[in-house]
């Protein structure tokens, strides 16, 4: 039996220990996940760029009023760590799976945000709740400090076999996943396929792409902003969230096409840039995958549905340099308030949160 040193190095050489930063970056292991060990920030050009909207019960259920529409900006800092590159997952039939293992710490901290809200004749409110601890609006709580809106620790899991169903583990079947607890108390399971890399930037306005990340409510047949009803998307496509953003000609964060601050925001960092590579993925709870919420949420503001798109990009600058970005656009399904349109008769709202981070 190996002790001491020798097990330790033999446990290193299997990636079999959790390693800090960017070890393990580029193993061919890790498939279309290779590049992610490190540390991705919104700093170089980036700050700033994490833009997120969510409606949440406010008042009375079927009323004007009845939701508000949060908007945040924000800062993030997106960890990977990898774990492992040959997890054993042991089979009754004498044949094993191994997996590739990252494990990610996602923080963000709150530069601006705001909220709005119908009011019973119609107009609306901004912002429907005041600047509280509890509500916060800036980027330091009263009294001093971080507003610290999510912290999200996780792991992703590249899946080198037996990824079929159960009746032929040998078919093709879905060989990523990610693993996510969220502190609001949500674990969530989404699975997905590889994507071979492309040598070019991935289209950001695609109608199926736009259409996956739709951000009106199901359930509630129209979803024309026009209605009163809809009097905070409306407000927010007319006057789009600039945050902290002062520069002239920013178009600013509409809650009716959230993905559209993602296209075109490479090329306003690094003009002139060409995108060499793309690895790009999805994930979804909808693929062999679930969500699990404690009760309250349950029975207030179900989460049900989490689908996420990643886009790893390498970026070659005029003069020659070379930068890693990840791009990122994120939905969760979050059911309140009755709907005869949905099949859990409840309206789905969606969450959704976007980003641009470049890599340390």
């Amino acid at each position: 039996m190996l002790v001491g040193t020798d097990l330790l190095l033999q446990m290193v050489d299997a990636g079999r220990v959790i390693k800090p930063g960017a070890e393990g970056r580029g193993d061919a292991k890790l498939g279309v996940l290779k590049e992610l060990p490190g540390t991705w920030v919104n700093a170089h050009g980036v700050e700033g760029h994490a833009w997120n909207m969510i409606a949440l019960p406010f008042g009375n259920p079927g009323s004007l009023g009845d939701f508000r529409l949060l908007l945040n900006q924000a800062n993030e800092t997106l960890e990977f760590d990898l774990v492992d590159l040959g997890v054993p997952n042991r089979g009754a039939s004498g044949k094993d799976q191994h997996l590739a293992s990252l494990r990610y710490l996602q923080a963000l901290d709150q530069l601006k945000a705001t909220d709005a809200v119908s009011n019973p004749d119609a107009t609306v409110k901004e912002p429907a709740t005041p600047n509280t601890n509890d509500t916060p609006k800036t980027d330091t709580l009263i009294g001093g400090g971080k507003v610290g809106i999510h912290r999200e620790p996780g792991l992703f899991l590249a899946i080198a076999s037996l990824a079929g169903p159960c009746a032929n583990l040998n078919q093709p079947g879905p060989d990523l996943a990610r693993l996510a607890n969220i502190p609001h108390g949500d674990a969530v399971l989404a699975m997905g396929t590889s994507v071979a890399p492309f040598l070019h930037a991935p289209d950001l306005r695609n109608p199926a792409l736009l259409a996956l990340f739709d951000p009106m409510p199901i359930g509630l047949g129209s979803t024309d902003i026009n209605n009163a009803y809809f009097g905070p998307y409306k407000h927010f496509h007319d006057a789009p969230f600039k945050g902290n953003v002062t520069a002239a000609g920013f178009p600013g964060f509409d809650p009716t096409d959230p993905l559209k601050l993602l296209d075109g925001a490479i090329a306003g960092v690094f003009p002139g840039s060409t995108i060499k590579n793309t690895s790009t993925f999805t994930v979804d709870t909808d693929t062999k995958g679930s969500v699990s919420n404690i009760p309250f949420v349950q029975c207030q503001a179900n989460a049900t549905r989490v689908t996420a798109t990643f886009w790893i990009q390498e970026v070659e600058t005029r003069d020659g340099h070379t930068h890693f970005v990840l791009q990122y656009a994120q939905r969760v399904l979050l059911e309140f308030f009755k709907s005869t349109l949905t099949p859990s008769g409840l309206i789905q709202w969606p969450h959704i949160s976007i980003n641009t981070l470049i890599r340390k």
